[in-house]
């Protein structure tokens, strides 16, 4: 019996595919079947794949020409005879016991789909990146790890990205539902997942980092998104009909609105091309017709600064937010111009270079940390008289508070007794900056105050 179909779309990833397959064969879970499909490769790796599925029999290899990852997915779940279906892309890898974990949680609770922890390879420095999904917390059931659209309506695609290599899905959920990966260049992947999510019954959470995505892969089609910016507005529009079609957009309108909002505010900013930045402004500006962002007021979306934003554009020409763009650069040119000498000098000496461009001059501001960072940046602020630390915050000060020199020493309770602009985190690692950030967060600061 085939347990699980662990579906991997391939096209020209010779680099990174033995990593890939070498993870999925070596799975301590042995009763599945490996399905690649070749998407029209030009390099070595449909050599690769018929030298593995020789030495494996339970590797199958098939063969399309080029149509993207979302249709050499559907090729995989029109073939698969697992009882789960699973996905990789082909420059990712699964921790060893990712399939027999994600089986068992399936098996013993019947679920759907089940969702694991992932963590980001950065391709470029060789390190490990700590993955943070911002609501996930605050949406997720605290005394249970299973859930559905009934119990978390409000954050049912907030609690996941929406991609499908960190989730199992049950291959008879996706049958009967007819779901399948849309065509597309890019964003191929979200309306599968979202709509399952949306759809599903029961879906368990396993807290456990199983799946490591690559980033920052020169040969990834997201590194050229100029070319199918739409890809992702297609998607958002897919979803929504999708919701409508199943008699459940009412039920998820918040939950689906402020993701498309946090999405199509993240299309623009991580657009590095004008022409792309362009194009997506001017879509925004039609799309709000039907996607109705801005029938609610700001208090009914998570993320306060990207509602502002996304408004702007529906009320600005684009020509007249480069003007703004080209106005700040300006006056951050000048304003950094001012104290270019002891920034410099600062620059020279120290290892850690405290956040000037981000915080305006004069600021009063919290300073989260007082190890070598916060003594850095500290030391900076001083000596550069840019800006005042007002409290000087960390966990070891919580029994007593007390001055250092003219700054307050203390802990969580004393940041409501001070008024502050912004809170730097002087913090060098990805995990404390996430565990500080979630418990600001919770604190009642507002992400945007945050650096």
């Amino acid at each position: 019996m085939v347990k699980i179909s662990v579906i991997i779309p391939v096209y020209n990833e010779e680099l990174y595919l033995e990593q890939c397959l070498d993870s999925v064969c070596n799975q301590t879970l042995r009763e599945i079947e490996i399905l690649c499909i070749d998407d029209g490769s030009t390099d070595a790796s449909l050599n690769i794949l018929e030298q593995f599925a020789n030495k494996d029999f339970r590797i199958k290899v098939f063969r399309q020409w080029n149509q993207y990852a979302g249709t050499a997915r559907n090729l995989g779940i029109q073939k698969a005879q697992g009882k789960y279906l699973c996905f990789l892309d082909s420059d990712d890898f699964f921790a060893p016991d990712l399939l027999e974990k994600m089986y068992q949680a399936a098996e013993e609770n019947q679920s759907e789909i089940v969702i694991c922890e992932a963590q980001y390879f950065d391709d470029k420095t060789g390190e490990i990146i700590e993955r943070n999904i911002p609501l996930e917390r605050q949406f997720l059931p605290p005394d249970s790890n299973n859930f559905c659209k009934n119990n978390i309506a409000e954050g049912i695609f907030q609690i996941t990205n929406g991609w499908a290599w960190d989730k199992l899905f049950l291959a008879r959920f996706i049958q009967n539902n007819k779901l399948r990966f849309v065509g597309s260049r890019t964003a191929n992947d979200g309306y599968f997942v979202y709509m399952a999510l949306a759809l599903a019954d029961k879906i368990t959470k396993i807290h456990e980092v199983l799946v490591t995505q690559r980033i920052h892969n020169s040969n990834s089609l997201v590194n050229t998104r100029v070319q199918s910016w739409k890809c992702g507005f297609d998607m958002v529009d897919d979803i929504k009909r999708g919701l409508l079609e199943e008699n459940i957009y009412v039920q998820l309108e918040k939950s689906f609105l402020n993701w498309a909002l946090k999405y199509i505010v993240w299309s623009f900013d991580s657009m590095e091309a004008w022409e792309g930045k362009e194009q997506i402004y001017n879509y925004v500006q039609k799309a709000e017709q039907s996607l109705c962002i801005l029938k609610y007021p700001l208090e009914y979306y998570y993320f306060p600064t990207e509602y502002s934003f996304y408004k702007q554009i529906t009320q600005k020409s684009f020509g007249n937010y480069v003007a703004d763009v080209m106005m700040k650069m300006e006056y951050e040119r000048n304003r950094l111009t001012e104290h270019q000498e002891q920034i410099i000098t600062i620059l020279n000496k120290k290892k850690w270079l405290f956040p000037f461009a981000k915080l305006p001059q004069n600021s009063s501001v919290v300073l989260y940390g007082t190890g070598q960072v916060g003594q850095d940046y500290y030391k900076q602020i001083t000596d550069s008289g840019y800006c005042k630390v007002v409290l000087w915050m960390d966990k070891k000060f919580a029994e007593k508070c007390f001055y250092h020199e003219d700054t307050i020493c203390g802990w969580i309770k004393e940041l409501g007794k001070v008024n502050y602009d912004k809170i730097v985190l002087a913090l060098s690692r990805d995990k404390d900056i996430a565990e500080a950030t979630e418990l600001l967060l919770q604190q009642g600061v507002k992400r945007q105050q945050i650096v």
